[in-house]
């Protein structure tokens, strides 16, 4: 890709492909080529870029508990808050592995409520959610 100014002054990001045609001596004869304006799509590619950016900081800043997940419910991004919550450590260890193999206690209720969550239904709760209790002798994880 290159960066192009135009005559007033704005930039322009333009892919170029050409073919040289030598002559008997090696020397440049001819050039055949074409530019291909793609400063919008260079544009929206650095916009996009910047957003993703904002929204990791803000997740990894974030006071609560956040944790984005993918369609088969494996984990893109985690905020600290979330790590701590769980009594979880490094994050890196739980991107792209699923969420029920991080904390595989969860109960079969919630697991149908997720399904039915990635099918478009919206789910009302009346009351929070419950942290979980750790029983640190055996390590095992309750919900209460």
């Amino acid at each position: 890709m290159l960066r192009l100014r135009r005559a007033d002054g704005k930039m322009r990001f333009v892919q170029a492909v050409a073919s040289v045609e030598l002559d008997a001596n090696q020397s440049t004869k001819t050039v055949y080529g074409i530019f291909r304006d793609v400063t919008q799509s260079a544009s929206e590619k650095a916009i996009s870029k910047n957003r993703a950016q904002l929204v990791t900081s803000m997740i990894a800043n974030s006071p609560s508990p956040i944790a984005i997940l993918d369609r088969k419910l494996c984990y893109l991004q985690l905020s600290p808050a979330w790590l701590e919550y769980h009594g979880l450590k490094n994050p890196k260890s739980y991107i792209g592995k699923s969420h029920y193999a991080a904390i595989p206690e969860i109960p079969q209720k919630w697991r149908e409520e997720h399904q039915r969550v990635l099918r478009g239904e919206t789910i009302y709760r009346s009351q929070s959610i419950q942290k979980r209790e750790t029983t640190l002798e055996s390590g095992a994880c309750m919900f209460p």
